[in-house]
């Protein structure tokens, strides 16, 4: 198990058939990178992986002898590559309400603006109902006073 950081990472093997070691081959392959067996003689020996994507990977590796006689069995070895933790399926939960959070608060803000702007709309139309309820009172009071003073 390698964290995300550890994305980088080589391999050294060496076959045990050490009469003309220099004609043994071998191959490899990083299932779940690679699709197809690589390759190399005995000079190189190494594989070198960069940059790994999150996942599980196997690697595989398998010698020849100097006789070109295979050993198809070879030896296995599992890696996984961790996700950073923003990528991990926590992290996406987590993301996920955040998001719905933010958009209840946006829902609740465009509402309680609407209840506002309602809110101010009635006082208007109340403040506009006082004001002729009083313009009506003083009209009356002005007749009244007109009246009276006619009599």
């Amino acid at each position: 198990e390698l964290s995300y950081k550890e994305n980088i990472f080589s391999f050294e093997f060496a076959a045990l058939d050490y009469f003309q070691p220099e004609k043994n081959q071998y191959r490899y392959i990083l299932e779940g990178f690679n699709n197809n067996w690589m390759s190399i003689d005995a000079n190189l020996r190494k594989a070198v992986y960069t940059n790994l994507n999150p996942g599980d990977y196997v690697f595989r590796v398998q010698a020849s002898n100097n006789d070109g006689v295979w050993n198809t069995k070879g030896v296995n070895l599992n890696i996984t590559v961790l996700p950073p933790f923003w990528k991990t399926k926590s992290a996406l939960v987590i993301y996920f309400f955040i998001i719905l959070g933010l958009l209840l608060l946006l829902r609740y803000l465009v509402l309680e603006r609407e209840r506002i702007k309602h809110r101010t709309q009635q006082e208007r139309i109340d403040a506009h109902r006082r004001h002729e309820i009083d313009m009506l009172k003083i009209k009356f009071i002005t007749i009244n006073n007109l009246i009276s003073v006619v009599e």
